[in-house]
């Protein structure tokens, strides 16, 4: 676990943070952008970042009731990424 600043976005708040709290995934098996690409189509979709080679789930939008999702979710897709990385 990573403590971070996470960025607002563009707009009226470019260069506004906040603290916030990150997962760091590192696969041997698969690449962390093949990992992203993956969790983008699980259901429910999740949105991390690539950041030197691993990839980085925000914790901040994510309420304690959706956890055990999340885990659920990350590893279906590092298991499919894994499978297709071996082929």
């Amino acid at each position: 676990m990573l403590f971070r600043s996470a960025e607002l976005g563009g707009g009226a708040l470019p260069e506004q943070s906040v603290a916030s709290i990150a997962v760091r995934v590192e696969m041997p098996a698969a690449s962390a952008e093949a990992l992203a690409a993956r969790l983008r189509f699980e259901s429910p979709a999740v949105i991390g970042r690539v950041h030197k080679g691993a990839l980085l789930l925000d914790l901040r939008t994510v309420f304690p009731r959706q956890d055990a999702d999340l885990i659920r979710v990350v590893k279906a897709a590092a298991e499919c990424a894994a499978r297709q990385s071996a082929s």
